[in-house]
């Protein structure tokens, strides 16, 4: 996070007494807007996007996850809080012998990935 002086902290919002700022940092092509608390100066959350509204954006999205009991966590530990990941649905694989396989693949699909012989490679004692 930059000093103060140049890149001064705003108030975004209070939830439950707590007043959380805002200080928005730019990283290479990516920009970082940083939530603290006011009081304690102890990091909250952040967000990350490739224009500082993105950026913003997805701070006050990650303060909506995290919720007020995330907050109160993030100041007394004294450690960001990240909203957790949502997995993606797993889906059933629709194994086919037909199109985007290659031969090799589908042979290894139906006989369970068992090497072939190939007769080519054989050697003939003499």
């Amino acid at each position: 996070m930059k000093l103060d002086i140049f890149n001064p902290w705003r108030d975004l919002t209070t939830w439950s007494g707590i007043t959380i700022q805002w200080q928005t940092a730019n990283k290479g092509n990516v920009f970082i807007t940083y939530l603290r608390d006011k009081d304690s100066k102890k990091p909250i959350t952040l967000g990350n996007g490739r224009t500082k509204e993105d950026s913003q954006e997805a701070a006050k999205t990650n303060l909506k996850k995290i919720g007020p009991e995330g907050v109160k966590q993030a100041i007394e530990s004294g450690q960001m809080v990240h909203p957790s990941r949502v997995e993606a649905p797993k889906k059933e694989i629709d194994w086919r012998d037909g199109s985007n396989h290659r031969y090799k693949a589908q042979r290894d699909i139906v006989d369970g990935g068992r090497p072939q012989k190939d007769e080519r490679l054989q050697l003939v004692p003499k």
